[in-house]
């Protein structure tokens, strides 16, 4: 049986100092080897939709939802009080 092959590259250009919120969801796309043409493709939207969210790095809750869910994946929000220790 063939190990998985993970692809470990950035779905956008890492220079540049996007992709701080999506980070999460970055590191899912690279654990499960998906690209953003790929992700795009499971939410059906074009690939330059999808891309524009990481160049901005901003997008609508159910959009994030969404594109959790394409990934096959839950998403769990958790609001904390600014200097708790919890």
């Amino acid at each position: 049986m063939e190990a998985k092959k993970v692809n470990r590259t950035v779905p956008f250009n890492s220079t540049r100092k996007t992709g701080r919120r999506l980070r999460p969801v970055i590191i899912a796309m690279m654990d499960e080897n998906v690209s953003v043409a790929d992700l795009a493709g499971r939410m059906g939207l074009s690939r330059q939709s999808v891309n524009r969210w990481f160049q901005i790095d901003d997008l609508r809750f159910t959009n994030l939802e969404e594109m959790v869910n394409a990934l096959g994946y839950d998403l769990e929000w958790q609001i904390t009080k600014k200097g708790s220790s919890q």
